[in-house]
């Protein structure tokens, strides 16, 4: 054997010249074959494992409580327990989560400017239906119940002075995802959701004829840590 060695030790030190050129025009090819067996392999840790609890960040556009508004910032985080439903693969997240959503409108109504304002805090809970699909890729289905706390304020021009207002409502959130998990203890996805199913008036939709937007969506990005 270690005859051998030192012969194919001598071998290569011959002809490493001609070696060389060899490895170099072989280089491309073999970091690419690398690099896909690597993108083939790293999910394979990822792939359904279970896991006790998730805690999710997420952020995103969402639409205005009122029509006449424009796209605003959504944000919130999200954290539960998660059960294997015997006898299939599907997961059962038990979350609880709490986001935070405003909006801003400007105008004219009756020959006087206004700007309203509205804060919504949403505080739910319910069910988060999981079905690993492929790999490290999972979709997901999820309804919540909860409560909307609702800060409104109007401002009034030409002396009329401002409104402030405080509101809570029911709140159900339906919501679609889809999460691919990176790695054992992260994942990221994208998540659509509607909340509420009915928009009920505040005073700026009084005070300015605004119309309460109904069946508001957002759309979020989601960074999960599981453990």
């Amino acid at each position: 054997m270690r005859v051998a060695w030192v012969g194919l030790v001598w071998s290569m030190r011959r002809h490493s010249g001609a070696m060389i050129p060899i490895v170099r025009r072989s280089a491309p090819p073999l970091i690419a074959l690398a690099l896909v067996t690597g993108a083939m392999a790293w999910p394979r840790a990822a792939e359904a494992k279970g896991t006790l609890f998730l805690l999710e960040l997420n952020t995103g556009i969402s639409e205005s409580p009122y029509v006449e508004g424009g796209p605003t910032l959504s944000y919130g985080a999200s954290a539960g327990v998660t059960v294997r439903v015997p006898a299939t693969v599907l997961r059962l997240h038990l979350m609880g989560t709490v986001a935070h959503r405003a909006g801003t409108v400007a105008g004219i109504h009756a020959g006087t400017t206004y700007l309203a304002e509205r804060s919504d805090l949403d505080v739910y809970a319910g069910p988060r239906v999981v079905l690993p699909v492929w790999r490290m890729i999972r979709i997901y289905g999820e309804l919540g119940l909860g409560t909307r706390f609702s800060t409104s304020m109007l401002q009034r021009g030409d002396g009329l002075g401002g409104l402030n207002g405080r509101d809570r409502r029911f709140l159900v959130v339906t919501a679609l995802g889809i999460q691919a998990r990176v790695t054992p203890m992260l994942s990221v996805g994208l998540r659509g959701e509607l909340a509420p199913l009915t928009a009920a008036p505040d005073l700026a939709t009084f005070a300015a004829d605004l119309s309460p937007t109904q069946n508001r969506l957002t759309g979020m990005a989601t960074v999960g840590v599981h453990l």
